[in-house]
């Protein structure tokens, strides 16, 4: 049985060579939906073609042999989104056919293409890494659906998992008007806003989201320890920092300077701390974690419950608390706005323990979003660990993330929140 592509491409988005393997990629997708396909009654049946394209499920088989599907593909800026900086290409796709005198259309699918070389495939890992944590996966989780590569570069295939208007489920007879809504979007409409409607939804966004990875975080309530070093467990997140942090070295000292002035005050060097910490063993209380959950990465669904996407950097046991610190950084200054005062800034910096903050939540809304996220942490992390199992790793993910400094919205609270930890640490002797 034969299930001919075409394709229609608007706008001269691939060259020669991705397009060709983009078709073939296209082929490649319906031989597996088929191929892997009951037959029941006559018509075929997968929970693959279910996701993808329910209204094929209705369909005689010998009325689809011989058909021919047309392939849409979208740059994903189209939809409302960003690309992220893994070097993928992201694409919106969408299939239509035309039976019984209509256009029938497919669910959208997110299509990433990578050009794989000797260093790796990035989508081959994130194929495996979501596949490491199928058995925690469940409705909330857009993991991937199909992987497939040829000599040049690897595809990788997963729901679009956001607004779909007026479009539903694969069955609607219209063509699917697509938006991509996610919790980055939300926190900047709230921020500028400053509504109480928008404030609450970015709370209940954050608490279904920590509960939805609540069973990854405590391994299926099998709690794990491991002993290492906080290098061996963070290496990941300081993003190779050998090769970006002279300028951030220059400007603050090297690791052997413990002093320095910033802001007419004295300080202790983040470098300093950070070569003292990573050398020191922990016992990290590992689960499963997401490892890159940020608010790009929560898609908002149509009734307003969070969806998880990108498994790029998943983990089956590692540190949870990765989860939470990645987050808190965002808040703290990757989304705060620049508006901000000196004085906000100062303040929010030196908020780290719990009470600090959660005392404030009726002063600005990003102390409301912090207190979510630290309720969500308490559940887990014990009181009496938090200190050396949150703080420490906080600090490190902070100082990783100078090396994207050019892309945050608040400087200043990257500076002074990155100091203050360093303070932090050292008044209470973390580094020891």
């Amino acid at each position: 049985m034969k299930h001919r592509l075409s394709y229609s491409i608007t706008f001269d988005i691939l060259a020669d060579e991705e397009l060709n393997s983009s078709l073939n990629a296209f082929q490649e997708l319906f031989n597996f939906l088929f191929s892997n396909a009951e037959i029941k009654k006559g018509k075929y049946f997968s929970n693959h073609i279910k996701i993808f394209w329910p209204y094929l499920l209705h369909i005689e088989i010998d009325q689809l042999d011989n058909s021919e599907f047309e392939v849409i593909l979208l740059p994903l800026n189209r939809v409302g989104a960003v690309e992220g900086a893994s070097g993928s290409r992201v694409f919106v796709t969408y299939f239509s056919l035309v039976h019984k005198e209509f256009t029938r259309y497919s669910n959208p699918m997110l299509f990433k293409f990578y050009k794989h070389d000797i260093e790796g495939d990035k989508l081959e890992d994130e194929r495996g890494n979501a596949e490491s944590v199928e058995s925690f996966t469940n409705q909330h989780f857009a993991v991937p659906m199909f992987y497939s590569k040829d000599k040049f570069y690897s595809f990788l295939w997963a729901p679009f998992t956001s607004n779909i208007y007026p479009f539903s489920k694969g069955v609607g007879k219209g063509r699917p008007i697509l938006k991509e809504e996610n919790l980055w979007k939300l926190i900047r409409k709230a921020f500028r806003s400053q509504n109480k409607a928008d404030i609450s939804l970015v709370n209940k966004i954050l608490r279904e989201t920590y509960d939805i990875f609540h069973f990854w975080h405590i391994n299926n309530d099998n709690p794990l320890t491991i002993n290492r070093t906080y290098l061996e467990e963070y290496k990941w997140y300081l993003r190779n920092h050998s090769d970006w942090s002279n300028v951030w070295l220059n400007c603050w000292g090297s690791s052997e300077t413990k002093d320095l002035m910033e802001f007419n005050r004295q300080w202790i060097n983040p470098f300093w701390i950070l070569d003292k910490v990573l050398e020191k063993k922990q016992d990290f209380s590992c689960g499963a974690i997401h490892g890159d959950l940020h608010p790009r990465n929560i898609v908002i669904a149509q009734d307003d419950t969070p969806m998880i996407i990108d498994f790029g950097w998943t983990q089956k046991s590692a540190h949870f608390v990765k989860d939470f610190a990645l987050m808190e950084a965002n808040f703290r200054f990757i989304q705060l706005p620049s508006d901000r005062s000196y004085d906000f800034v100062d303040q929010l910096s030196k908020s780290i323990e719990y009470d600090s903050i959660s005392s404030k939540v009726e002063d600005d809304c990003v102390y409301s979003w912090l207190t979510t996220i630290r309720n969500s942490l308490n559940r887990i992390c014990d009181k009496d660990d938090f200190k050396s199992q949150y703080i420490i790793p906080l600090f490190i993910i902070s100082i990783g993330m100078l090396k994207l400094s050019h892309q945050f919205t608040n400087q200043i609270s990257m500076r002074l929140t990155i100091l203050e930890l360093a303070k932090y640490i050292y008044d209470n002797e973390l580094y020891i």
